[in-house]
């Protein structure tokens, strides 16, 4: 498989393994893309990162060091751009109940989570959640939250789910490759004058989002724009 060079006015860099969690693809939106640190090249920080993330789970308030480090999954090693400091939730989400069980935003904790990990923000109050969000996230906390947008217009995105048996570099080196192919393909189903903007998130390297938050789209259009990625993929 080999990527579709871009045009030449383009001068935005290779990615880089993100250091975004999956759910913060809203608040991004209101940023103009920002470098993020790199996946480490080397291994053997694990201790110094396990040290960073038990600091910021005891420290409450306190947010720990953004430290570079390994983990193991089953018998893979993989590295994390850093590990986050895990805090309390944050008061803001108490705001949101669900309303007559309705929700448009889930967070992965489930019933662990404030209104049992159902949110319901209302569109004119959509702009300050975000806000709100985003400053959480800079504080610190770990979100956990995506958007439910059902059969509504919703941001465009890729899920990208790779084999658990792969080595970790040629995940990152496949991904390379289909973060611009995902970009030609939107460019081209949507109209674009340019690329659009992506904002890469990640739970693990083995499972990546690319989300594009300034590109509205409905279902049957990115069932159309995910073909494309596919025929580039052959």
């Amino acid at each position: 498989m080999t990527s579709p060079s871009p045009p030449a006015t383009t001068q935005e860099p290779a990615p880089t393994s993100p250091a975004s969690t999956a759910a913060d693809t809203a608040a991004t939106a209101q940023q103009a893309e920002q470098p993020t640190p790199t996946t480490a090249e080397q291994q053997g920080q694990h201790q110094g990162a396990q040290q960073g993330l038990q600091q910021g789970q005891e420290g409450g308030q306190q947010q720990g060091p953004q430290q570079q480090g390994t983990q193991r999954v089953g018998r893979f090693l993989y590295t994390w751009p850093w590990f986050r400091p895990v805090r309390e939730r944050p008061d803001f989400l108490s705001e949101y109940p669900p309303q007559d069980g309705t929700f448009n935003i889930n967070s992965f904790l489930g019933k662990n989570d404030v209104h049992q990990g159902k949110f319901l923000v209302p569109p004119a109050k959509y702009n300050r959640f975000l806000k709100q969000y985003y400053q959480a996230y800079q504080d610190g906390y770990r979100l956990f939250c995506t958007e439910v947008y059902g059969t509504r217009p919703f941001r465009y995105f890729v899920e990208l789910d790779f084999d658990w048996e792969l080595p970790q570099y040629k995940v990152e080196a496949v991904f390379k490759k289909l973060y611009y192919i995902v970009r030609r393909a939107v460019q081209e189903t949507y109209g674009l004058m340019s690329y659009p903007m992506v904002c890469v998130s990640m739970r693990t390297p083995y499972k990546v989002h690319l989300n594009c938050p300034r590109v509205l789209t409905t279902e049957l259009r990115a069932m159309m724009c995910r073909e494309k990625i596919i025929s580039a993929c052959e």
